[in-house]
C-alpha cells in the first residue's frame, strides 16, 4: 500500500470540453424561455397517493408495497398532481401568484403490454389566466421545434374544465393538453383560485427539436410585375 504522499499532485487540473448535446441544449432553452415568461421550476417527488393516481390520467397505478409505503406509494403519472399541492402550499404561506414549471419522468399506464409508458413530461401551473399559460406553453414548443406546426383540437380531458380545456398538436402528433383544472380537484387539494395548467410529452417535442430555420437571401434583382 501507498500512503498519500506518495500520490502525485499536478499543478492543473485538465477537463475535457464536450459540445452541449441537444437533450441539454434544448432543456435549457425550455429552461431560459419559462423563467423570462415568470415560471419557477421545482422538483417534486416522483411518488403520490395512490386515491390521487387517477384524476388526470386514468388507468393502472404502480404501487409500492404497503407494508413498505403507506402513503404516497403510488408512481405519479402526471407532474400536475404534485404542482397541485404545491400551489396549496404556496397558497397557505400568503404568496397569491404561483408559476411553477417541471421536467421530469412520468409513469401512465401502458396502452399494451408492460409496466408503463414512461417519459418524459413537461408540465406547467399558474394561478394566472388560461391566455398566460396557453401563450407560454406554445413559445416553448415554437422555440424547440421552429419548423413544426401547432394546433389545437377540444376533446377534452381529465381532471379540466370541459370548457376550456384543448389538446396541443404538434405537426399532427398529440404532445399534451392545456386548459383550466376543474373546480371538483381544485376543492379537493383546497386551492381558492382558479389555476391553469399543462401536462406536455416532452419526449415528443423533443423529437422534432433537431430543427434549424433556414434563410435564403433576397435576391439582388427582384422580379418587376
Amino acid at each position: 500500500l501507498e500512503t498519500f504522499d506518495k500520490i502525485p499532485v499536478g499543478s492543473h487540473v485538465r477537463h475535457e470540453l464536450t459540445a452541449e448535446c441537444l437533450p441539454r441544449r434544448t432543456r435549457r432553452r425550455a429552461g431560459e424561455l419559462l423563467t423570462a415568461a415568470g415560471f419557477d421550476e421545482v422538483i417534486t417527488f416522483a411518488f403520490v397517493d395512490a386515491d390521487e393516481a387517477d384524476l388526470f390520467v386514468p388507468g393502472g397505478v404502480m404501487c409500492a408495497d404497503p407494508m413498505v409505503r403507506k402513503s404516497n406509494n403510488a408512481l405519479r403519472k402526471t407532474l400536475l398532481n404534485s404542482h397541485l399541492k404545491a400551489v396549496k402550499a404556496n397558497q397557505d404561506a400568503g404568496n397569491t401568484e404561483v408559476n411553477l414549471f417541471e421536467v421530469a419522468a412520468v409513469f401512465p399506464p401502458a396502452t399494451g403490454e408492460g409496466l408503463s409508458n414512461e417519459h418524459v413530461e413537461l408540465a406547467l401551473m399558474t394561478t394566472r389566466d388560461l391566455r398566460s399559460l396557453r401563450g407560454a406553453a406554445e413559445a416553448v414548443i415554437e422555440r424547440l421545434a421552429p419548423l413544426s406546426t401547432i394546433s389545437a383540437d377540444v376533446p377534452g380531458a381529465p381532471g379540466f374544465a370541459r370548457e376550456a380545456v384543448a389538446e396541443l398538436l404538434l405537426g399532427g402528433e398529440s404532445v399534451g393538453v392545456v386548459g383550466l383544472v376543474s373546480a371538483g380537484i381544485l376543492a379537493r387539494y383546497g386551492i381558492e383560485k382558479p389555476g391553469a395548467a399543462a401536462a406536455l410529452n416532452y419526449d415528443r417535442i423533443l423529437a422534432k427539436a433537431d430543427q434549424e430555420p433556414t434563410y435564403t437571401p433576397l435576391p439582388r434583382f427582384p422580379a418587376m410585375r
